[in-house]
């Protein structure tokens, strides 16, 4: 599995070679033209999230650390609490249903992607859902913990708490390779719970086989995150969500290319 793991780092590898890597840049392009046309033609699937996304920094609600506040503050005040779950269902909502139907536009399928297309993938963004909502309760579960324990060895003021509290980030994040690799592994199975449980190992396994050619890709979108990064807010916020298509149909190239090599590193092959 050792040497399989080096073989497949030096394939991984060769894509970047002149000539493989020009025609996968061409395919990449077409994929990013392609999957823009059909989000224009189902506008009205994720032009109402995209908005929620974009705007919600301006929401007075005051997001995450304001969540964390509030929930480690002195206030004790039950209707905040609901409200703030709400809002932070919300939130986890607008964004993997904005993901799921771009990544739905991306991947490669031989149905026309209309609206029965998208909606039969319904139960799919359900399932995505609850598993994302588990995530984030573990996700902040251990950041509890972390809390507590720095308050109880004494070197955390209440007021840098929320500086501490932590998240998985990589969940439902569009720059995200593992969590790209999940949502298109999950996406083309039968969408059954099992799936997306087995999910996570195909995808464990995709972004381990191919790490150093993920850790290259990521220097251009690091780079790329940091040049919007002093921009304002709204105009990073727009950028942002709406250049989301482009990177996740760098990932679904990737994703189609590695898995069409190696079909039996993922899947049980018949005798």
């Amino acid at each position: 599995m050792i040497m399989r793991m080096f073989h497949s780092w030096r394939d991984s590898l060769a894509l970047l070679a002149p000539k493989t890597f020009k025609p996968l840049a061409l395919v990449t392009l077409k994929s990013i033209i392609d999957t823009y046309k059909v989000l224009f033609k189902v506008w009205y699937l994720w032009v109402v999230p995209a908005a929620f996304l974009i705007v919600r920094p301006y929401l007075h609600i005051h997001g995450w650390r304001r969540y964390v506040v509030d929930i480690l503050g002195s206030e004790k005040n039950s209707m905040s609490g609901y409200i703030i779950v709400i809002w932070t269902l919300t939130f986890l909502c607008a964004k993997m249903w904005y993901i799921v139907t771009t990544s739905l536009a991306a991947r490669p399928s031989v149905r026309q992607k209309k609206i029965d297309y998208f909606i039969s993938y319904l139960r799919y963004f359900v399932i995505l859902l609850v598993v994302s909502f588990v995530i984030k309760l573990i996700s902040f579960s251990i950041a509890m913990y972390k809390v507590d324990l720095y308050h109880k060895i004494g070197h955390l003021g209440m007021k840098d708490t929320a500086a501490h509290i932590i998240d998985l980030q990589i969940w439902g994040d569009p720059f995200s390779s593992f969590f790209m690799f999940y949502l298109l592994f999950f996406l083309d199975s039968d969408g059954s719970l099992w799936q997306a449980v087995y999910s996570f190992v195909r995808a464990i396994k995709m972004f381990i086989f191919n790490l150093p050619l993920i850790i290259i890709l990521y220097v251009p979108l690091t780079i790329y995150e940091v040049a919007i990064g002093g921009m304002p807010l709204i105009v990073f916020q727009v950028i942002t969500w709406l250049l989301v298509p482009v990177t996740v149909c760098i990932w679904v190239t990737l994703f189609t290319k590695r898995l069409h090599d190696q079909p039996d590193l993922y899947f049980s092959q018949p005798k």
